[in-house]
């Protein structure tokens, strides 16, 4: 088999994985929309860390989402983490992209995305990997002590 056969054979299959990963579970998800997004940004409860992260992790529930904008399972968790803030308002929720913040990736052990992180004054009490539907992030988050 030629080289260039073999890449185009590659390439094909990276896309149909890629395409079935967004269709997985699609209908549990199907309430979450990208306006939730926008709306949630816009009232300041899913933020972008700043030049002085430890403060803003210090004190409280704060719920981290390590995720890569290339990442596909990442993409599919933003509505999630999203949707999860708006309806916990007395937890704060830190989106960090690891391409930006790798220091802060680094800092707490992020090998795979998406990785989400508990932190309760300061200290991590939980951590997951992966994709979580909204019932089952909700239920995370209810289960930090």
């Amino acid at each position: 088999m030629k080289f260039s056969k073999i890449v185009k054979t590659l390439a094909i299959a990276t896309l149909i994985m890629n395409i079935s990963l967004h269709c997985v579970d699609a209908a549990d998800d199907a309430n979450i929309t990208a306006d939730d997004i926008n709306i949630t940004k816009a009232n300041g409860r899913v933020e972008h860390p700043i030049a002085d992260f430890d403060s803003q992790v210090s004190e409280g529930i704060v719920i981290l989402d390590f995720f890569a904008t290339w990442c596909p399972p990442c993409r599919r968790f933003g509505p999630v983490f999203t949707r999860a803030a708006a309806n916990n308002p007395d937890i704060r929720f830190i989106k960090i992209d690891i391409d930006k913040y790798s220091n802060i990736a680094k800092d707490y052990g992020v090998r795979s995305m998406p990785t989400i992180i508990a932190l309760k004054d300061g200290g991590v009490v939980k951590t997951k990997i992966g994709y979580m539907k909204l019932k089952d992030f909700e239920n995370w988050i209810n289960s930090i002590s």
